[in-house]
């Protein structure tokens, strides 16, 4: 849509590219048309910044996830060397939790 100034437009390119079933129909009311090229090409880096973000979060997330997972590795690795051992207690006071690394 941000590429094409209207409706007839797009639909004339499918119809170029052999891909008919890929255009809209006026009579169903997907009718369009961009009433200024300043506002398509606002819409167009909107489009464009959308996508970006998108690639960002997706390999933010990614990288989220490996670190959450070599982390899982490292904390079995040191638990198996006895480096780091965790105990709960109970005490008057209430629940103590104590971490011991030792290196």
């Amino acid at each position: 849509m941000s590429t094409y100034e209207d409706m007839d437009a797009y639909n004339a390119y499918q119809q170029r590219a052999r891909s008919p079933f890929d255009t809209y129909s006026s009579e169903a009311g997907y009718d369009w048309s961009w009433e200024s090229e300043d506002q398509r090409l606002i819409y167009r880096d909107y489009l464009i910044r959308r996508d970006k973000v998108r690639s960002v979060a997706s390999f933010t997330i990614g990288g989220m996830i490996l670190n959450r997972i070599l982390s899982a590795m490292d904390v079995v690795s040191l638990s198996r060397k006895r480096v780091l051992d965790a105990e709960v207690q109970q005490t008057p006071e209430g629940v103590e939790f104590r971490l011991n690394f030792r290196f």
